[in-house]
């Protein structure tokens, strides 16, 4: 198992990054990704940007990031880690966990 907490958005070639962590994985083996971004919408796309921004991001995920995800894995789930969350753990309202399996 991989857990990736606010990683790939800080990483010049996230594709790349994603390919390395499904060839670490044993088949079955699950790698979970939390990102910073806009899910509002299947339809949000994801922002990159020409150098790292203030907080060392270089780009701002949309829900596109799931196509890329799934050119990778054999399978990609996305929770609302929200929706189930206890209050006193602050997760704001709209943020996944993009749950990939090899």
């Amino acid at each position: 198992m991989i857990i990736c907490n606010h990683v790939l958005e800080h990483v010049p070639n996230d594709y790349q990054a994603l390919q390395e962590c499904h060839r670490v994985l044993r088949n079955g083996g699950v790698a979970v990704f939390t990102i910073p971004g806009d899910f509002s919408s299947i339809d949000t796309k994801t922002t990159t940007f020409e150098k790292p921004d203030g907080n060392g991001h270089y780009r701002h995920y949309g829900m596109d990031v799931v196509d890329m995800m799934r050119a990778t894995f054999k399978s990609v789930a996305t929770l609302d880690m929200s929706i189930t969350a206890n209050p006193q753990w602050m997760v704001r309202l709209g943020d996944y966990a993009f749950v990939c399996t090899k």
